[in-house]
């Protein structure tokens, strides 16, 4: 909040993307473009930024965020341990993993600091975005196959309702329900957009993950 000429000032979530978009975008990118006044939205991926629901959104999406990862984590389970089954399978050979010398340890001490005092504000402000990124695509990996592995039990809750004719209509209620949760499982990875926020927050992450490297040289992403 700010007051000027006796007037209070509130700082809002449209105002600070006006803010920000207006320093980073070009002017090119703004809503007087042609793209924009064609129904191209430029911004979107900043503007989903500065209105994360998990950061500022309330209580109860966040703790709806957190759920639907537990469910669907339990899902995406399924896929390392079915690689960890094949591996345990496979016929192991007898070539031993190479060995890797450890790193060595720099001598000026002092020069190391000052490096990691550089570095690490860039470090600071890409793990939250990176940890982002892992939550939003562990929420549409788990989707996804949570819908597969419902697909398949709606085809054999199907199969079982034809042959197993005196529990037909029991077996034809869990097929129901199977198929009700994946299009609602569909329709809210639409609507959230999982996906793409997984993207553009991966594509925030890789971008700062270079910064480290290329801060003390002096040098910034293109």
């Amino acid at each position: 909040r700010s007051s000027a000429g006796g007037v209070v000032k509130t700082l809002t979530p449209d105002a600070l993307g006006d803010i920000v978009s207006g320093i980073l975008l070009p002017p090119g990118f703004s809503g007087r473009s042609p793209g924009a006044q064609a129904g191209q939205d430029h911004t979107a991926g900043l503007r989903r930024y500065l209105r994360e629901p998990l950061i500022a959104g309330s209580a109860f999406t966040r703790s709806l965020c957190l759920l639907l990862n537990g469910v669907y984590g339990a899902f995406w389970a399924i896929i390392p341990t079915i690689g960890s089954i094949g591996a345990a399978l496979r016929p192991q050979g007898d070539c031993a993993p190479p060995e890797i010398d450890a790193l060595p340890t720099p001598d000026h001490h002092e020069h190391a600091r000052l490096i990691d005092e550089v570095q690490q504000p860039y470090r600071d402000r890409m793990a939250p975005v990176d940890a982002l990124a892992d939550f939003y695509m562990s929420l549409y990996r788990g989707s996804f196959v949570m819908n597969f592995v419902l697909g398949a039990l709606a085809v054999l809750f199907g199969l079982l309702s034809y042959f197993n004719y005196a529990n037909q209509s029991l077996w034809l209620r869990v097929d129901l329900l199977a198929l009700s949760i994946i299009l609602i499982n569909f329709v809210a990875s639409r609507v959230w957009n999982w996906h793409g926020r997984a993207l553009d927050y991966r594509f925030i992450a890789e971008y700062l993950r270079q910064m480290p490297m290329l801060a003390p040289l002096g040098r910034s992403a293109p």
